[in-house]
């Protein structure tokens, strides 16, 4: 479904204020925003998510929130999030951010998926229009936040930028991954020769 966006409320100098106003509101009802849509398809770059059948990310993005309906929240009356499983998936998850206060506006998206049982995988997207900045910092300190109240084990991260470029990150760096096994090397002791 593609609808066109209001150039004067959906441009790119202008920040899309009127998603605060979804606060304590579903998913759905989300999803049922033609400007919503909009947004998405206009924003988000067109990279294939791996973890999802390599789909186009705002596809993804509205499969997650077509999923079971999620309350919409709004944090210091800027950034909206909005946790979600995937539809026919309850095991993988996802949660989307919005800086409504942004020109762009700066969007980040994490889908967490099933690997094998108590670990998953997590892909985690932004299009930051900061150069040398993959991901903000008010997303990565939600982000995290968001992934460490799972209880399953993180095998994976991955990040990928508005280009598609992909990093792989040490999933330690959350603290949920599981503790790697340091190796002990003997020291070998030298006998002295008489």
């Amino acid at each position: 479904m593609t609808v066109s966006a209001d150039p004067v409320v959906d441009s790119d100098v202008t920040p899309p204020l009127w998603l605060l106003q979804f606060d304590g509101k579903t998913s759905n009802d989300l999803l049922w925003e033609p400007r919503f849509i909009a947004l998405l398809q206009r924003v988000l770059p067109m990279i294939s998510v791996p973890l999802c059948d390599g789909m186009g990310l705002p596809a993804v993005v509205a499969d997650f929130l077509s999923g079971n309906p999620a309350t919409v929240w709004i944090a210091e009356h800027r950034y909206l999030m909005v946790s979600v499983s995937r539809r026919h998936f309850a095991s993988s998850k996802g949660l989307l951010w919005i800086d409504c206060r942004s020109a762009g506006p700066a969007i980040g998206f994490i889908a967490r998926s099933y690997h094998r049982p108590g670990e998953d995988k997590v892909a985690i997207f932004a299009n930051t229009r900061q150069p040398g900045v993959e991901v903000s910092a008010p997303f990565l300190a939600s982000a995290i936040r968001w992934l460490l109240d799972g209880d399953a084990n993180i095998v994976e991260v991955s990040i990928s930028n508005s280009a598609g470029r992909v990093r792989f990150l040490d999933p330690q760096i959350l603290g949920t991954g599981a503790p790697r096994q340091r190796v002990r090397r003997r020291a070998r002791r030298r006998r002295a020769s008489a």
